[in-house]
Protein backbone atom coordinates (compact mmCIF):
# COMPACT_ATOMS: atom_id res chain seq x y z
CA UNK A 1 0.00 0.00 0.00
CA UNK A 2 1.49 3.46 -1.05
CA UNK A 3 1.60 6.06 1.58
CA UNK A 4 -0.41 8.06 -0.02
CA UNK A 5 -3.26 5.01 0.15
CA UNK A 6 -5.10 6.26 2.55
CA UNK A 7 -5.39 9.13 4.81
CA UNK A 8 -3.51 9.68 8.04
CA UNK A 9 -6.39 9.42 10.97
CA UNK A 10 -4.21 11.50 13.11
CA UNK A 11 -3.97 14.26 10.87
CA UNK A 12 -7.53 14.43 10.28
CA UNK A 13 -8.49 14.09 14.10
CA UNK A 14 -5.97 17.04 14.72
CA UNK A 15 -7.09 19.21 12.01
CA UNK A 16 -10.94 19.04 12.69
CA UNK A 17 -10.22 19.90 16.41
CA UNK A 18 -7.91 23.00 15.59
CA UNK A 19 -10.53 23.94 12.79
CA UNK A 20 -13.45 23.52 15.07
CA UNK A 21 -11.76 26.11 17.92
CA UNK A 22 -11.16 28.77 15.50
CA UNK A 23 -15.01 28.10 14.20
CA UNK A 24 -14.82 26.66 11.12
CA UNK A 25 -16.79 23.44 10.31
CA UNK A 26 -15.15 20.96 7.87
CA UNK A 27 -15.68 17.88 6.28
CA UNK A 28 -14.38 15.15 4.16
CA UNK A 29 -16.91 13.62 1.74
CA UNK A 30 -16.89 10.54 -0.57
CA UNK A 31 -17.98 12.35 -3.71
CA UNK A 32 -21.25 10.11 -4.68
CA UNK A 33 -21.18 7.86 -7.09
CA UNK A 34 -17.28 8.71 -8.86
CA UNK A 35 -14.43 7.15 -7.68
CA UNK A 36 -11.07 8.62 -6.57
CA UNK A 37 -13.49 11.51 -5.74
CA UNK A 38 -13.28 13.18 -2.20
CA UNK A 39 -15.16 16.56 -1.30
CA UNK A 40 -14.06 18.77 1.21
CA UNK A 41 -17.35 21.18 2.34
CA UNK A 42 -15.82 24.37 4.64
CA UNK A 43 -18.00 26.40 6.57
CA UNK A 44 -15.91 29.80 7.83
CA UNK A 45 -16.84 31.28 11.02
CA UNK A 46 -19.60 34.42 10.86
CA UNK A 47 -17.75 37.21 8.92
CA UNK A 48 -15.84 35.82 6.59
CA UNK A 49 -16.33 36.51 2.89
CA UNK A 50 -17.03 33.01 1.85
CA UNK A 51 -17.92 29.65 2.63
CA UNK A 52 -16.93 26.63 0.06
CA UNK A 53 -17.16 23.15 -1.28
CA UNK A 54 -14.18 21.45 -3.20
CA UNK A 55 -13.28 18.33 -5.03
CA UNK A 56 -10.27 16.68 -5.54
CA UNK A 57 -9.46 13.74 -7.11
CA UNK A 58 -7.12 11.37 -5.35
CA UNK A 59 -5.85 10.23 -1.65
CA UNK A 60 -2.66 11.82 -2.50
CA UNK A 61 -4.55 15.22 -3.37
CA UNK A 62 -6.54 14.83 0.11
CA UNK A 63 -3.42 14.07 2.13
CA UNK A 64 -1.57 16.86 0.89
CA UNK A 65 -4.51 18.99 1.43
CA UNK A 66 -4.82 18.02 5.02
CA UNK A 67 -1.20 18.41 5.88
CA UNK A 68 -1.14 22.16 3.96
CA UNK A 69 -4.73 22.77 6.38
CA UNK A 70 -2.27 21.20 9.25
CA UNK A 71 0.17 23.83 9.02
CA UNK A 72 -1.86 26.75 7.84
CA UNK A 73 -4.57 25.95 9.98
CA UNK A 74 -6.78 29.09 10.18
CA UNK A 75 -5.14 31.12 8.27
CA UNK A 76 -4.89 29.13 5.14
CA UNK A 77 -8.76 29.04 5.46
CA UNK A 78 -9.22 32.61 5.65
CA UNK A 79 -7.20 33.44 2.78
CA UNK A 80 -9.35 31.08 0.80
CA UNK A 81 -12.18 32.55 1.68
CA UNK A 82 -10.79 35.68 0.79
CA UNK A 83 -10.10 34.75 -2.38
CA UNK A 84 -13.14 32.98 -2.92
CA UNK A 85 -14.82 36.16 -1.45
CA UNK A 86 -13.30 38.16 -4.51
CA UNK A 87 -15.32 35.73 -6.95
CA UNK A 88 -18.42 37.12 -5.25
CA UNK A 89 -17.39 41.34 -5.26
CA UNK A 90 -16.25 41.01 -8.68
CA UNK A 91 -19.75 39.48 -9.77
CA UNK A 92 -21.26 42.37 -7.96
CA UNK A 93 -19.03 45.08 -9.43
CA UNK A 94 -20.06 43.74 -12.65
CA UNK A 95 -23.96 43.87 -12.11
CA UNK A 96 -23.67 47.09 -10.75
CA UNK A 97 -21.65 48.75 -13.93
CA UNK A 98 -24.43 47.04 -15.77
CA UNK A 99 -27.27 48.34 -14.14
CA UNK A 100 -28.21 45.06 -12.92
CA UNK A 101 -28.27 44.87 -9.11
CA UNK A 102 -31.61 44.07 -8.82
CA UNK A 103 -32.61 45.86 -4.87
CA UNK A 104 -35.26 47.98 -3.97
CA UNK A 105 -34.59 50.32 -1.02
CA UNK A 106 -36.18 53.29 0.83
CA UNK A 107 -35.54 56.91 1.64
CA UNK A 108 -37.61 59.96 2.70
CA UNK A 109 -38.18 60.55 -0.94
CA UNK A 110 -40.00 56.87 -1.92
CA UNK A 111 -39.26 53.74 -3.15
CA UNK A 112 -36.07 53.18 -5.33
CA UNK A 113 -34.45 50.37 -7.15
CA UNK A 114 -30.58 50.23 -7.87
CA UNK A 115 -31.15 48.85 -11.27
CA UNK A 116 -32.42 52.61 -11.82
CA UNK A 117 -30.31 54.37 -10.79
CA UNK A 118 -26.82 56.48 -12.68
CA UNK A 119 -23.91 55.58 -10.33
CA UNK A 120 -20.56 57.51 -9.99
CA UNK A 121 -17.65 56.51 -8.06
CA UNK A 122 -17.30 52.89 -7.16
CA UNK A 123 -14.52 51.99 -4.76
CA UNK A 124 -13.82 48.69 -2.52
CA UNK A 125 -12.91 50.07 0.77
CA UNK A 126 -10.29 47.90 1.75
CA UNK A 127 -7.03 47.54 2.66
CA UNK A 128 -3.97 45.44 0.67
CA UNK A 129 -5.59 42.56 3.34
CA UNK A 130 -9.05 42.85 1.93
CA UNK A 131 -10.20 44.28 5.22
CA UNK A 132 -13.49 47.30 4.94
CA UNK A 133 -16.19 47.33 3.02
CA UNK A 134 -16.51 45.88 0.21
CA UNK A 135 -18.02 48.23 -1.93
CA UNK A 136 -19.11 51.78 -1.71
CA UNK A 137 -21.50 53.33 -4.46
CA UNK A 138 -22.38 56.94 -5.06
CA UNK A 139 -26.18 57.19 -6.78
CA UNK A 140 -25.79 59.98 -8.90
CA UNK A 141 -28.90 60.01 -10.68
CA UNK A 142 -31.85 60.72 -10.57
CA UNK A 143 -32.59 63.31 -8.17
CA UNK A 144 -34.39 62.02 -5.86
CA UNK A 145 -32.38 59.79 -4.52
CA UNK A 146 -29.01 61.19 -5.31
CA UNK A 147 -26.78 62.24 -4.47
CA UNK A 148 -26.94 59.28 -2.08
CA UNK A 149 -24.01 56.84 -0.74
CA UNK A 150 -24.65 53.26 -0.71
CA UNK A 151 -22.62 50.47 1.16
CA UNK A 152 -22.72 46.85 -0.06
CA UNK A 153 -21.86 43.94 2.17
CA UNK A 154 -21.17 40.83 0.12
CA UNK A 155 -21.00 37.04 0.85
CA UNK A 156 -20.71 34.26 -1.13
CA UNK A 157 -20.40 30.33 -1.42
CA UNK A 158 -18.73 28.28 -4.08
CA UNK A 159 -20.81 25.02 -4.42
CA UNK A 160 -24.64 25.16 -2.86
CA UNK A 161 -23.59 22.15 -0.32
CA UNK A 162 -22.86 25.22 1.52
CA UNK A 163 -24.78 27.97 3.39
CA UNK A 164 -23.70 31.53 2.87
CA UNK A 165 -21.44 33.01 5.34
CA UNK A 166 -23.49 34.76 8.08
CA UNK A 167 -22.65 38.58 9.45
CA UNK A 168 -20.45 38.99 12.24
CA UNK A 169 -21.27 40.82 15.21
CA UNK A 170 -19.58 43.52 14.81
CA UNK A 171 -21.17 43.86 11.35
CA UNK A 172 -24.44 43.80 12.67
CA UNK A 173 -23.80 46.94 14.64
CA UNK A 174 -25.54 50.18 13.45
CA UNK A 175 -21.94 51.63 14.09
CA UNK A 176 -20.03 49.37 11.76
CA UNK A 177 -20.05 51.37 8.86
CA UNK A 178 -19.57 54.63 9.76
CA UNK A 179 -16.51 52.79 11.63
CA UNK A 180 -15.18 51.33 8.62
CA UNK A 181 -15.14 54.52 6.72
CA UNK A 182 -12.92 55.95 10.01
CA UNK A 183 -10.57 53.31 9.93
CA UNK A 184 -9.82 53.33 6.32
CA UNK A 185 -9.51 57.31 6.15
CA UNK A 186 -6.95 56.84 9.38
CA UNK A 187 -4.93 54.16 7.28
CA UNK A 188 -5.29 56.36 4.08
CA UNK A 189 -3.80 59.21 5.97
CA UNK A 190 -1.05 56.67 7.52
CA UNK A 191 -0.12 56.17 3.84
CA UNK A 192 0.21 59.07 2.78
CA UNK A 193 2.46 59.87 5.36
CA UNK A 194 4.27 56.51 4.73
CA UNK A 195 4.87 57.84 0.89
CA UNK A 196 6.10 61.27 1.64
CA UNK A 197 9.05 59.72 3.88
CA UNK A 198 9.51 57.03 1.48
CA UNK A 199 8.47 54.15 4.16
CA UNK A 200 7.94 50.17 3.17
CA UNK A 201 5.41 50.09 6.47
CA UNK A 202 2.35 51.27 6.82
CA UNK A 203 1.39 51.44 3.27
CA UNK A 204 -1.57 49.33 3.11
CA UNK A 205 -4.32 51.73 2.54
CA UNK A 206 -1.96 53.23 -0.12
CA UNK A 207 -4.20 52.58 -3.34
CA UNK A 208 -7.20 54.64 -2.09
CA UNK A 209 -4.74 57.59 -1.64
CA UNK A 210 -6.12 58.78 -4.79
CA UNK A 211 -9.90 58.28 -3.39
CA UNK A 212 -9.42 60.35 0.02
CA UNK A 213 -11.98 62.83 -1.09
CA UNK A 214 -14.82 60.84 -2.17
CA UNK A 215 -13.88 58.50 1.19
CA UNK A 216 -14.30 61.63 3.13
CA UNK A 217 -17.70 62.41 1.61
CA UNK A 218 -19.00 58.88 2.34
CA UNK A 219 -17.98 59.29 5.62
CA UNK A 220 -20.03 62.35 6.59
CA UNK A 221 -22.77 60.50 4.73
CA UNK A 222 -22.38 57.73 7.45
CA UNK A 223 -22.15 60.10 9.94
CA UNK A 224 -25.10 61.70 9.03
CA UNK A 225 -26.63 57.82 8.72
CA UNK A 226 -27.42 59.05 5.00
CA UNK A 227 -26.26 55.48 3.60
CA UNK A 228 -28.02 52.82 1.92
CA UNK A 229 -26.86 49.33 3.35
CA UNK A 230 -27.00 46.27 0.93
CA UNK A 231 -26.01 42.76 2.00
CA UNK A 232 -25.82 40.73 -1.51
CA UNK A 233 -25.13 37.12 -1.90
CA UNK A 234 -23.46 35.22 -4.67
CA UNK A 235 -23.15 31.64 -5.21
CA UNK A 236 -20.55 30.66 -7.42
CA UNK A 237 -19.74 27.52 -9.33
CA UNK A 238 -16.31 25.57 -8.74
CA UNK A 239 -15.01 27.69 -11.68
CA UNK A 240 -15.70 31.26 -9.80
CA UNK A 241 -18.47 32.24 -11.82
CA UNK A 242 -22.12 33.20 -10.71
CA UNK A 243 -24.93 30.82 -10.93
CA UNK A 244 -28.24 32.13 -10.82
CA UNK A 245 -29.95 35.77 -9.49
CA UNK A 246 -27.61 37.59 -7.07
CA UNK A 247 -29.45 37.50 -3.20
CA UNK A 248 -30.18 40.81 -1.88
CA UNK A 249 -31.67 41.77 1.48
CA UNK A 250 -31.33 45.00 3.46
CA UNK A 251 -27.75 45.42 5.91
Amino acid sequence: MGRFDKLRGGTVVNLVGELARAGFRFEFQKYPNMRNKWKIVITCPAGAKANFATVIGSNEEMVKVADALRMGGKTFLFNLSQAVGRFGETAVLRALRGGQLNHSFRTADGTFNMRNMTLGSTIQLQNKSGHGLDVITKITAPRPPAPRWVAIEVKSRMGNEVPFPRLSAAQQESGYIQGAANRALTGIQRARDAVARDRTTGRSWEDLIGNRREIQEFQQAAAAGDVTSILTKVELDLQGNPVGELITEAW
